[in-house]
């Protein structure tokens, strides 16, 4: 029971009870699983987390390691400034992970490399116009909050010296990838709000 509640705290795709009843030697069966975990939450008054955006762009950083350092440093930094936002709390945060890791991606030259995509469970096309909306967030007239600024000085000054054009040869960039990629329509959706 304590093996399945950890597991649906942690992992995406918990094992099913199937899994884990032989583990107890098939003396409990599906109904006794619910109610034993259920009484444990009862009993601790434990609340499951949500996991945040950046939660998920650090499980990405541990998984593609010291190769991607700057593009995670960059994209840490547009998280931050999208947290601030109104609509931040409207997107799915790992949506909002992946598109801040697209957007450092391009803005450091690697594109949208298949084995993130895979990884983030997201394909360009999916997050073009939330990466438009970042790239726009930063090269705007937004004040960049102090906190931000301070936390992320180099980073913060690398993203202010986009300009406009810079912006549109990305959101370019991206589309021409994806018209490459056989069978990967116009599948973009705008998720904020």
């Amino acid at each position: 029971m304590c093996l399945s509640l950890a597991a649906k705290t942690e992992e995406d795709c918990p094992p099913a009870p199937e899994l884990l009843l032989p583990l107890s030697g098939d003396i409990y069966d599906k109904a006794d699983l619910a109610r034993v975990e259920k009484e444990a939450i009862k009993t601790l008054r434990w609340k499951l987390r949500r996991n945040t955006a950046v939660l998920f762009l650090h499980y990405f950083s541990e998984i593609l390691g010291r190769p991607w350092r700057s593009v995670i440093r960059l994209a840490r930094a547009l998280l931050d400034l999208c947290l601030g936002q109104v609509w931040c709390g409207t997107v799915p945060p790992s949506h909002l992970a992946s598109t801040a890791l697209l957007a450092a991606s391009y803005l450091e030259g690697r594109g949208w490399p298949e084995d993130v995509a895979k990884m983030t469970g997201y394909s360009a096309a999916q997050l073009l116009a939330s990466l438009t909306v970042i790239l726009n967030l930063v090269t705007g007239d937004a004040e960049i909050p102090e906190g931000v600024q301070e936390k992320h000085a180099r980073v913060v000054t690398k993203i202010r010296e986009l300009s406009t054009e810079s912006i549109r040869v990305i959101v370019k960039n991206v589309q021409e990838d994806m018209e490459r990629i056989p069978g990967n329509g116009s599948g973009a959706t705008m998720i904020f709000i």
